[in-house]
């Protein structure tokens, strides 16, 4: 049987996927674990993806689809369970394919479905565990990032003075367009309109804004990968010895030794063509704000800081 199994994060995935590997000898095929297994494995391909994470870069779809390959032809006649993969089209499509040429077929897609109480009580203990064992909790595993933000919108419903304002700049990309948007109190809203310049927004910059607001699926796909790839990139960075400061927006805040090592890291980034910003300003002179990119920005970015810290030292 070859199952693939879904869920979000504190589902059970992986404890579902463990009782079926020991009660009914299938094999868990996680692509996070293979891909460090065969960086490590010192095979041609273990060799080519240590290449590729070496140098920052995201593994491709063809090799990974490599890597499962290789574990389904050493044969398990119990099956095997896919664990994070497939995560698009392309790939479930790819993987549709590789079983096809190696006789097999896909018995069942199950989706774990968890209340999102249960699913934020599962991972803060998770948390917690993690820190009594001596090691470190995943950047997002707290109560603030799982129980969300509201923007200041309930505070503006139970006062009459407080405005909440948003810019589309970060998770829309529309910075360059300067569109925003307020929420208040009615009479604030109406003294704002009245004091306003007029035709202060375009019809392409309003149009652009009302179908970025629309585009709902897309603001989720982007909430969620700023929230993985922050984690992976604070823990990258730590364990580079770079710590950062638990954060819930689009960039983490990396400290270093002193101000002299922040400006050099600096200036070592932008060499490399990566753009971070100094914050002295705001009284932090040891440290480098760094937005959160896509994976291959990410893995760059921690790539290019080991590279520095080699250079450093």
């Amino acid at each position: 049987m070859n199952i693939i199994l879904l869920g979000p994060p504190g589902a059970g995935k992986g404890t579902q996927a463990q009782r079926l590997v020991e009660e009914r000898g299938m094999v868990q095929l996680s692509t996070g674990d293979m891909l460090r297994e065969a960086k490590s494995s010192g095979t041609e391909m273990g060799k080519k993806v240590a290449a590729i994470m070496d140098a920052g870069q995201l593994v491709t779809d063809e090799i990974v689809i490599g890597l499962i390959e290789e574990k389904i032809r050493e044969g398990n006649p119990a099956g095997y369970i896919f664990d994070g993969f497939p995560r698009t089209l392309g790939q479930a499509d790819a993987l549709a394919e590789l079983l096809s040429r190696n006789g097999a077929q896909l018995e069942a897609v199950i989706q774990l479905e968890v209340d999102d109480e249960t699913l934020v009580e599962r991972i803060l203990n998770r948390a917690k565990e993690a820190v009594a064992a001596g090691g470190t909790a995943r950047a997002d595993d707290n109560e603030e990032s799982l129980k969300g933000f509201d923007g200041g919108a309930a505070l503006v419903e139970a006062r009459e003075n407080v405005v909440m304002t948003r810019t589309f700049s970060k998770i829309y990309g529309l910075g360059g367009a300067r569109i925003g948007f307020g929420y208040g109190p009615k009479e604030i809203i109406d003294a704002l309109n009245r004091i306003r310049g007029p035709f202060n927004l375009s019809e392409p910059q309003l149009a652009a804004a009302e179908a970025a607001v629309r585009d709902t699926a897309w603001v989720e796909k982007c909430r969620a990968d700023n929230t993985r790839l922050r984690a992976w990139l604070a823990e990258a960075l730590m364990e580079l010895g770079i710590p950062s400061d638990t954060s819930c927006a689009n960039f983490i805040l990396a400290r270093f030794q002193d101000a002299a090592q922040a400006e050099a890291c600096d200036a070592f980034f932008k060499e490399n063509g990566i753009i971070v910003r100094l914050v002295g300003g705001y009284g932090l002179p040891n440290c480098l704000r760094i937005t959160v990119g896509d994976e291959a920005a990410c893995r760059r970015v921690a790539h290019v800081a080991g590279q520095f810290l080699e250079q450093y030292s």
